[in-house]
């Protein structure tokens, strides 16, 4: 029996083994890695969504109280990463994990490009109040603003709501939520 391991052959294939198990082990641990930080990401979100929530109430509230209107940008949600992250530990993921998360990316994404949109409205008002355009021309985009910032405001709400069911392992909560879209103040 001793013989055997003094092979050459035997040695090098055992090393070989144990190496495997190494790179095996060590990628495992990593893609759990990962999606700690796909959690961690989507905490983060969570309280972005939170201070998106704050901000946007504020800007309604300037042109609502104070007739001011504010085109200062607001950072978007983390959406690359937590794209790339769910690529890398797919396979650790159950089906409604990887359908919330693709729901939760459409709600983020739908929300920035809302927020975005608000902000562009936001410069031309500023922009025609620059060189005393129409009262009408700026009262009908403060409207189209305030609209959309409501519509924002709302869907932010919500997003943040389903960002913690998917936290607290309730993934299928975030499948199963209707858009109220008959729901307007």
């Amino acid at each position: 029996m001793c013989e055997l391991f003094n092979n050459a052959t035997v040695a090098a294939f055992f090393g070989a083994f144990f190496a495997f198990l190494l790179v095996v082990a060590t990628d495992l641990r990593r893609r759990y890695l990962v999606r700690t930080l796909l959690t961690r990401n989507i905490a983060s979100a969570k309280d972005l969504a939170e201070a998106k929530l704050q901000t946007v109430v504020t800007n309604i509230a300037l042109v609502r109280e104070d007739n001011r209107i504010t085109a200062a940008p607001i950072m978007e949600f983390p959406l690359r990463a937590i794209e790339e992250q769910k690529l890398q530990v797919l396979d650790l993921l159950t089906s409604s994990q990887s359908q919330a998360l693709e729901a939760l990316l459409y709600w983020m994404r739908a929300i920035d490009d809302l927020i975005a949109e608000g902000v562009a409205l936001a410069k031309k008002v500023k922009a025609l109040s620059r060189v005393n355009g129409p009262d009408a021309d700026r009262i009908s985009l403060a409207t189209e603003y305030l609209e959309l910032m409501g519509e924002a405001e709302k869907n932010i709400g919500y997003l943040r709501d389903l960002l913690a069911h998917y936290l607290n392992g309730r993934p299928e909560l975030v499948l199963e939520f209707k858009h109220p879209i008959g729901d307007r103040k």
